[in-house]
């Protein structure tokens, strides 16, 4: 019962950090607004945020041309954790 509740947490937050990486790829297609908009605070608090996720990865990650897969990788390795969490915590 507790594992379900652990892993219902964790997926929270995992989903939760799955889209905020999916928002910054998408925002990287975009010019950075001005620095007196609102949008520019949003996109600080995601950089604050996905940063130190996909810092570490970027570290890894050989450079493919100026394409930047840190977001896809971090994606499949919070799916990949969350499964294996999944399997422990709950059946």
């Amino acid at each position: 019962m507790l594992g379900a509740a652990v892993y219902g947490l964790l997926s929270t937050i995992g989903n939760l950090l799955s889209i905020l990486l999916v928002i910054r790829a998408l925002l990287s297609f975009f010019p950075p607004p001005p620095r007196s908009s609102m949008l520019y605070s949003f996109g600080r608090l995601l950089y604050q945020v996905t940063e130190p996720v996909l810092r570490p990865i970027r570290g890894v990650l050989p450079e493919f041309g100026g394409v930047d897969f840190s977001p896809l990788v971090a994606i499949l390795a919070i799916w990949v954790i969350l499964m294996l969490l999944r399997s422990l915590l709950v059946f």
